[in-house]
């Protein structure tokens, strides 16, 4: 066989193991009982003390969203009372069951559980990646009522009864990695919010900590979209930057992905030809995504090429804001619900992307304010000139 024959059969060969070895190593975590006992520790390890413990580790600022971020947010919601009043009402209706996905008339009865058959229903998809959860997260630090934060306790272990591990479309990978981002960002406002319970954001830590672990498992899965192996990557930043202050395998999580993050903005996003990649739905969910992935690893002390920023500054400038309501409503694969628009205003990255970059043109684009930017920024400005110390420092990287 000569060599130019060789190589891609050598390729396509190594390609084809490794998908056997995923497939070997599903089918004998299966059978020998290893996901009820990843399952079992994650019980037995988020206890209480070690729950209240990382709660406050997270406070003093150990992982992406602490008590800074808290006060930024309070201050930006006391200049934006259409926007709180807005949000009140999407987390009122929430509990009723209603508004609980964008693109699907969904109504349950949040005081009905469990949603046994919702849940595992592929024509809810959204609604099992639990973004819904994230309105009630935020009124958690704007008014000291039970109501929120128990919702999302008791909708959290609600999922995690319904969807047994290993056994369920719901801990397909890819999902998983959806979920984590959008858990891991509730989880972190409930640890900051006031006279928050350690056994409530229990729920949330423990099916987080097994979310790593599935996404970080499949994270070298070949075969998969480009959207997948982003959200792959990115979903084990994030989850493990939450996990960070009490939870030893969130710094591999952690390392694995940061180390790649970079050339995935290359790959998605940068030469001559970026603008040709992929469909305009698929850019965008690229950008949203390596968006957060990139604020993360500043927020953690890592260092990101100058061109990496200059590739994703320019994918999220060349996008442009979403004209009107006929444009594709499934913009992103998040459900980060952050604020409480239509649909047409649903585009994470564009007033994140603007406070980033500091880019007037951006800045000029943005229609609605968001929330992200507290809650993902704090004082940016202020943070970068002051020349603290990254949280990266305080956990040993």
């Amino acid at each position: 066989m000569s060599t130019s024959h060789a190589l891609p059969a050598l390729l396509r060969g190594w390609a084809v193991a490794r998908r056997m070895g995923q497939t070997t190593f599903l089918l004998w975590a299966r059978l020998s009982g290893y996901w009820r006992r990843a399952e079992r520790r994650a019980q037995q390890f988020w206890i209480v003390d070690r729950v209240e413990a990382w709660m406050r580790a997270s406070r003093d600022g150990a992982s992406l969203i602490g008590w800074r971020q808290m006060l930024s947010f309070q201050k930006w919601a006391a200049r934006h009372s259409r926007w709180v009043r807005d949000l009140e009402a999407l987390a009122q209706d929430i509990l009723q069951g209603k508004r609980l996905t964008h693109g699907q008339a969904v109504a349950l009865d949040v005081d009905d559980l469990p949603w046994s058959g919702d849940w595992r229903g592929t024509r809810v998809s959204e609604l099992s990646r639990l973004g819904f959860l994230l309105p009630l997260a935020q009124m958690t630090a704007l008014e000291e009522q039970s109501k929120w934060r128990m919702h999302i306790s008791r909708i959290a272990a609600d999922w995690a009864r319904n969807h047994p591990i290993g056994r369920s479309v719901g801990w397909a990978p890819t999902e998983c990695a959806l979920r984590g981002i959008h858990l891991a960002i509730v989880a972190q406002i409930m640890a900051v919010a006031p006279s928050m319970s350690g056994e409530l954001v229990a729920p949330l830590l423990r099916l987080l900590s097994l979310h790593g672990r599935i996404v970080y498992h499949h994270a070298h899965e070949a075969g998969v979209s480009d959207n997948q192996r982003t959200a792959r990557l990115v979903s084990l930043l994030i989850v493990g930057s939450c996990l960070l202050p009490g939870y030893a395998p969130a710094r591999r999580w952690v390392r694995y992905a940061a180390a790649r993050i970079d050339a995935e903005i290359e790959r998605r996003l940068g030469g001559a030809a970026s603008a040709a990649k992929g469909s305009l739905r698929d850019r965008r969910r690229a950008a949203e995504m390596l968006l957060l992935a990139l604020a993360t690893m500043e927020r953690l002390g890592f260092g990101v090429e100058d061109r990496s920023r200059e590739w994703l500054a320019r994918a999220c400038g060349a996008i442009g804001p979403r004209e009107d309501e006929s444009d594709d409503v499934q913009v992103g694969m998040l459900e980060l619900r952050f604020d409480p628009y239509r649909d047409a205003d649903r585009c994470l990255f564009h007033p994140l992307a603007a406070a980033y970059f500091d880019d007037p043109n951006m800045s000029a684009a943005v229609r609605r304010p968001s929330s992200s930017v507290p809650w993902l920024l704090g004082d940016w400005e202020r943070d970068r000139g002051a020349g603290a110390p990254p949280a990266a420092d305080k956990v040993g990287f």
